[in-house]
């Protein structure tokens, strides 16, 4: 209602009074939506603040104004200086006008999204504060005005139709007329309400009030009344300054909501796929049953066999078929699948413990949430920003991490980050890998003293070595792997592009981590 006609016929003489006489000075925008005009004399400066955007238009009144040295444009330029002659509302309109010397006038549109600020020449527009409104190109003031009968007769002749007859009310005023029993009232009641309530837009107070939820600027008592000002450039000071507050408020919980909602969805997909793999290793006790049926059946394997045939103790002495491999003696073949089991063993522990950091985080990020929805001020969430603030500073990694039964695999992002991984994060007797013949990720198996790369670490590393790559589609795909000292980068290389000195390959199926 901070547009509305009545509004402008009491702010418009009171205008009049601080710029008749005084100069337009400077006209200048900082901001897309925004235009500072500052009048005044060589004693005395008044500003306006016209805050035009989409959702939100208000004109405000600040004592001064600091202008920035970077991103100010001036505007009007061909106004600046002219002397302010008189104010004028439009007639019935969301509109009022600054008349200035040498033929200029300011005219200010106040029509929700589409308001704009239009500088006019001997009654013609030669310039607007919102370019993209090209149909404010023919607006005129005359153009603007409405004539409006406030007559008894009138009234009762438009009953039906009374909200199109009276567009200067708006919808609050239309509520407040409702609130007292408008509708269900017979019609000479209905035309007492009506003087009423021109009667109190006529000769006003401002009201600040909370209406439908929002801060509101009302000339009329309606919803909970939060304050009352005699003047207006008062009451548009402190509705605008409390309407923007909640405003930025607002959009403060939606932005920390917003991130607390994307981890939480990745944490809750984190834990899930943590979960299935756990639950499946859980049940998974083949490596040793195989193990432990080998070493009671050393003396039936023949040399070279590359499958055995044996009773499954495990399993009711039922048939099964264990892979062999020929260049191993069936003891090797047996400490090959004790090893399995031990990685698998290792595998549990680090997922257990993944799982249960996971669920920690979850907490933590579900509680941080329903205290932000909870909040009512935003200094509740000043804490929370910082550490949102902390954390898009933070450098990215060039490299995603997983862990491999205990070791930890890192695969390069992109080209950059590929470089960056090999140059910064690489250590020689690291393992790298590689799709053979395929552009793709570098993924490096970090080394742990004292310890060799298990084929199943190495088999897994080599799976997403394929499944970062553009082979990702193929059955099986040729990985190449070597220790990093045997990697280099040329000067003058592309992004991503290495020399390897000596590789072998491994054939693996492409495919993601479960972590």
């Amino acid at each position: 209602m901070q547009y509305n006609y009545f509004l402008l016929r009491v702010l418009c003489p009171l205008l009049e009074q601080n710029l008749r006489g005084r100069r337009l000075v400077s006209c200048f925008s900082q901001n897309r939506d925004e235009l500072i005009m500052q009048f005044g004399d060589s004693t005395f400066s008044f500003f306006i603040r016209a805050l035009l955007e989409p959702a939100f238009t208000c004109l405000t009144f600040p004592t001064n104004f600091h202008r920035a040295r970077k991103n100010s444009i001036d505007l009007f330029r061909d106004a600046v200086m002219s002397e302010v002659l008189a104010v004028r509302v439009v007639p019935h309109e969301r509109s009022f006008t600054i008349d200035l010397s040498n033929s200029y006038t300011l005219l200010f549109k106040l029509h929700g999204n589409r308001s704009n600020i239009l500088l006019l020449w001997r009654g013609q527009v030669m310039d607007l504060f919102k370019q993209n409104l090209v149909t404010d190109g023919s607006v005129t003031p005359e153009g603007l005005a409405r004539s409006i009968d406030w007559s008894e007769a009138s009234f009762f002749a438009h009953l039906h139709e009374l909200p199109k007859h009276y567009p200067v009310f708006g919808k609050l005023v239309w509520s407040y007329l409702e609130q007292h029993g408008f509708s269900q009232s017979d019609a000479q009641t209905k035309w007492q309400l009506f003087q009423d309530c021109l009667s109190r837009l006529r000769e006003p107070r401002f009201y600040l009030v909370e209406w439908q939820t929002h801060p509101t600027f009302s000339l009329l008592p309606i919803g909970n009344v939060l304050r009352t000002y005699a003047q207006p450039i008062e009451a548009l000071n402190e509705f605008c300054a409390r309407y923007l507050s909640e405003v930025t408020f607002t959009k403060q919980k939606s932005a920390l909501l917003a991130t607390l909602h994307a981890d939480i969805t990745k944490l809750e997909s984190q834990l899930a796929g943590a979960e299935n793999r756990l639950a499946l290793l859980m049940q998974d006790h083949h490596y040793q049953q195989w193990a432990d049926i080998l070493m009671a059946n050393l003396h039936r394997i023949p040399a070279g066999a590359e499958i055995m045939e044996a009773e499954n103790f495990y399993d009711s002495n039922g048939p099964v078929q264990i892979p062999l491999r020929k260049e191993l003696n069936a003891q090797k073949n047996a400490e090959v699948y004790y090893r399995k089991q031990k990685n698998q063993s290792i595998e549990i522990r680090q997922l257990q413990s993944i799982i249960a950091e996971k669920k920690t985080a979850l907490d933590t990020a579900r509680k941080k949430a329903n205290f932000i929805r909870s909040a009512t001020r935003s200094g509740e969430l000043s804490g929370l920003e910082a550490t949102k603030r902390r954390s898009e500073n933070t450098k990215k990694l060039p490299f995603h991490l997983h862990q491999v039964a205990g070791f930890n695999v890192l695969v390069g992002k992109n080209a950059a980050g590929n470089d960056e991984l090999l140059r910064s994060y690489a250590h020689k007797h690291d393992m790298w890998l590689h799709a053979k013949d395929a552009a793709g990720s570098h993924v490096i198996i970090k080394h742990q003293p004292g310890k060799e790369f298990p084929k199943p670490v190495l088999e897994r590393a080599a799976s997403l070595a394929a499944y970062y790559s553009k082979r990702k589609t193929e059955g099986l795909v040729p990985v190449a792997f070597t220790l990093c000292k045997y990697v280099r980068k040329r000067k003058g290389d592309p992004p991503g592009a290495v020399v390897i000195e000596r590789d072998e390959i491994l054939l693996v199926p492409p495919a993601a981590s479960t972590i």
